[in-house]
């Protein structure tokens, strides 16, 4: 992933730059490294140990307070957006590009949470298929107005609603509710006329003409 690859990049840099203090090849206070990955410049602020954290974070976090500790230098971390025309950061999406057609090396191991966000697409890609295979017969109302593959969460995320309200309008969406023009498609009723003498009861009839409902309309 993304993610794993500038981890491992900011611990080779710390281990090049650990070397190189040894060596005493530099005698500078400070030290800059620059990434575009704000996840992972984020990631190594957190002390949170876990098993599910990326072992190279791990790593990069440990070698980062072995040389300030042994060297007595800074070492800044510092996020830079990419695609902004900063060159050497261009020069560095370049390279990484280049790296990407060549053969992968084995003495890089790959994280388990790598291979896991795998199985997860491939679980999401699977279902997906699944869905619009059934969207054929079932649901078409619902598929042609509202679905979207790439759509990984619900429309009503991070909005506060009650789960009646959510529920409701997931029904009306679906063109699944308890109206003569839904039931009688269902084969529950017999007809989809409405009471007030229209002859199909569905949910833009009730909430736009219906006759029994024109006090409640004028309130809203």
């Amino acid at each position: 992933s993304t993610f794993t690859a500038e981890a491992f990049a900011i611990r080779t840099a710390l281990e090049i730059l650990q070397g190189s203090y040894s060596k005493k090849e530099y005698n500078h206070e400070n030290v800059i490294i620059f990434s575009d990955c704000q996840g992972v410049l984020k990631a190594l602020k957190n002390n949170k140990l876990s098993v599910y954290h990326n072992r190279y974070i791990m790593e990069a976090r440990e070698l980062y307070w072995k040389i300030v500790t042994q060297f007595r230098i800074k070492i800044y971390l510092i996020w830079i957006p990419s695609h902004k025309g900063f060159i050497g950061n261009e020069i560095a999406d370049i390279l990484a590009k280049q790296g990407a057609s060549e053969r992968a090396d084995d003495s890089i191991h790959v994280p388990f949470q790598d291979l896991t966000s795998v199985f997860k697409n491939e679980e999401w890609n699977d279902t997906q298929d699944r869905i619009l295979t059934q969207a054929r017969v079932k649901g078409q109302h619902y598929f042609s107005n509202y679905y979207k593959r790439s759509r990984k969460k619900s429309w009503f995320y991070g909005i506060q609603a009650d789960r009646y309200f959510c529920t409701l309008i997931n029904r009306i969406r679906a063109n699944h509710y308890n109206l003569n023009a839904s039931l009688a498609r269902k084969e529950y009723i017999a007809s989809a006329q409405c009471e007030c003498g229209y002859d199909y009861e569905d949910i833009d009839h009730v909430v736009w003409s219906c006759d029994r409902y024109s006090r409640e309309r004028e309130s809203l």
